[in-house]
C-alpha cells in the first residue's frame, strides 16, 4: 500500500506543479475574482488547499495538534501572486513528501484518533493520508474550472496521463 501512497503523492505533486503553471496565464484580476467556487477567489481556493495539507500532514507528522491543523495556515494574502503562491506550494510540498518517505508501511493499519472542537473521527492511518492527496484532487477541479471560465487552457490533470509519463 506505501508504492500507491508514493504514487497518489507523486501525481498530486505533478498535476499541483501543472496548476501553478496555468495559473501563471491568470491576471491580477482574474486571480482574485470571485466564482471559482462559489464566493471564493482562485487565490483563495488555493490557500485554502495549501492550509489543507500542511495542516493535515503537519498533525500526522506530529508537529501540531488536531486543533492547529485546523487552522488557516495560509491566508490570501500569503500569496498574493502565483510566484508567491509557487513558493508556499514548494514549502508544502516539501513537508508532504518527507512525511511520505519516511512512513513505514507497517502503520498504515493503525487506527489514528482525531479529536478537536470540531471533528471526533478514528481511521486507519492509510485513509487520512490518502484523503488529504484526493482533496487535493478535488480542489485543483475547482481552480481548473475557474481558469476555464476564463476560457484559458487549464491543461490536462489525469492521472493517466501522469503514470505515461512516469513509464517514458
Amino acid at each position: 500500500m506505501i508504492e500507491v501512497i508514493k504514487t497518489l503523492y507523486s501525481y498530486d505533486s505533478w498535476a499541483t506543479e501543472r496548476l501553478l503553471n496555468a495559473m501563471g496565464q491568470l491576471t491580477k484580476e482574474q486571480y482574485n475574482e470571485h466564482g471559482c467556487n462559489g464566493p471564493d477567489s482562485i487565490k483563495n481556493v488555493f490557500a485554502q488547499h495549501l492550509s489543507y495539507n500542511y495542516g493535515w500532514i503537519g498533525w500526522l507528522d506530529g508537529q501540531l495538534t488536531p486543533e492547529q491543523s485546523l487552522v488557516q495556515h495560509f491566508k490570501p494574502e500569503d500569496i498574493e501572486t502565483v510566484a508567491q503562491a509557487k513558493e508556499k506550494w514548494t514549502e508544502v510540498h516539501k513537508a508532504m513528501h518527507h512525511y511520505i518517505s519516511k512512513l513505514p508501511e507497517k502503520h498504515l493499519h493503525e487506527i489514528k484518533p482525531f479529536a478537536s472542537e470540531w471533528i471526533n473521527l478514528s481511521l486507519p492511518l492509510y485513509d487520512l493520508v490518502i484523503n488529504v492527496a484526493v482533496q487535493g484532487i478535488h480542489t485543483r477541479a475547482q481552480i481548473v474550472s475557474g481558469i476555464r471560465r476564463f476560457g484559458l487552457d487549464a491543461g490536462q490533470y489525469e492521472m493517466n496521463r501522469f503514470s505515461l509519463k512516469e513509464k517514458a
